[in-house]
C-alpha cells in the first residue's frame, strides 16, 4: 500500500495518509477533508437565512451593490441594495456575499486570493460555513469536502490579507463572518 505525504491546506503541516491524498484529518489545526456522497435530511442554512446579516454589513460599510457567489438572486434588491451574480472577470468590487461555498472548494487557497483581487481596498467579504464544534455533532453537507474548526477560517482569512470585522457563531453550528480587504 503507498503512502502520501502532502501539506495541510490551511496550517501548511505534513500529512502522512496512506489510502487517499483526498481523505485526511490534520492533527496539528484540526482541519478535515474527505468527500461526503449520502444524502442526509438536516436543516439547510439558506441564502434567504443569511440575508439577516446584510444590515451588519451595512453597519460596516454603506454600499450599494453586493456581489452574491454561486447562485442567481432570486430578486434583484433586497433593502436598498442591489444584488447581482458573481462572474470570475468582475473586479473593484464594494462588497461579495459568499455564503456556504468554501465547504465545497477544492483549492481554498485559490478562493481567497480570488476574492482578494475581485475586491477593492476595504471592500468587504460575507462568509458562511459549518464549522466542527467540540459538544455539537454537524451532519455534513452533500458534496460536502471541507470541514473547518472557527479558527482555521480566522487564519485563512488573514493568510489572504483579510481583516475579520463581525463575526458570529455562538451556540450556531455555522460560522457567519464579514472580513475587509486589508
Amino acid at each position: 500500500m503507498a503512502t502520501f505525504s502532502l501539506a495541510c491546506p490551511i496550517c501548511g503541516a505534513k500529512i502522512l495518509t496512506s489510502n487517499n491524498i483526498f481523505g485526511f484529518n490534520c492533527a496539528f489545526c484540526g482541519f478535515e477533508r474527505k468527500s461526503v456522497m449520502e444524502k442526509k435530511t438536516h436543516s439547510q442554512f439558506t441564502l434567504k437565512t443569511s440575508f439577516r446579516d446584510i444590515p451588519k454589513l451595512m453597519k460596516i460599510h454603506k454600499i450599494p451593490e453586493i456581489f452574491i457567489e454561486g447562485i442567481q438572486p432570486t430578486e434583484p434588491h433586497y433593502k436598498d441594495i442591489t444584488l447581482s451574480p458573481l462572474n470570475k472577470e468582475h473586479i473593484n468590487l464594494d462588497g461579495i456575499w459568499s455564503d456556504m461555498i468554501i465547504p465545497f472548494e477544492a483549492d481554498i487557497s485559490l478562493f481567497f486570493q480570488e476574492k482578494f483581487r475581485q475586491l477593492k481596498p476595504h471592500g468587504l467579504l460575507y462568509l458562511s460555513a459549518p464549522v466542527k464544534r467540540l459538544f455539537q455533532k454537524n451532519e455534513p453537507y452533500y458534496g460536502q469536502i471541507n470541514f473547518f474548526k472557527a479558527k482555521n477560517i480566522m487564519f485563512l482569512l488573514e493568510q489572504h490579507g483579510f481583516k475579520m470585522v463581525w463575526r458570529k457563531n455562538r451556540f450556531s453550528q455555522n460560522l457567519r463572518i464579514i472580513a475587509r480587504k486589508c
